[in-house]
């Protein structure tokens, strides 16, 4: 009998471990891409980078880089209409 109790606790720990792999993975945002992300879905039209950064009181770059995080995300993405100025 005590020859089983290791693998009932391996299966146990095997059963523990599928349970943990087969968990979907979670999406963490940071308080500034929750706050971007917010304004953004709750704006009923497009929403320009200068007028998000200032209603939130950052730079530009900053909004720019968050926006940037925001879409690899999978999170926005930006309308085929809007028109992009080529970076620099």
């Amino acid at each position: 009998m005590e020859l089983n109790e290791p693998r009932h606790a391996l299966r146990v720990l095997q059963r523990r471990l599928l349970l943990v792999v087969e968990e979907e993975p979670k999406l963490v945002l940071d308080k500034l891409e929750h706050d971007v992300l917010k304004t953004i879905r709750t704006t009923p039209h497009s929403v320009r980078l200068e007028d998000l950064a200032r209603s939130l009181g950052l730079a530009p770059s900053q909004a720019s880089r968050i926006i940037q995080k925001l879409g690899n995300k999978g999170l926005i993405r930006q309308h085929s209409r809007d028109n992009v100025p080529p970076s620099k």
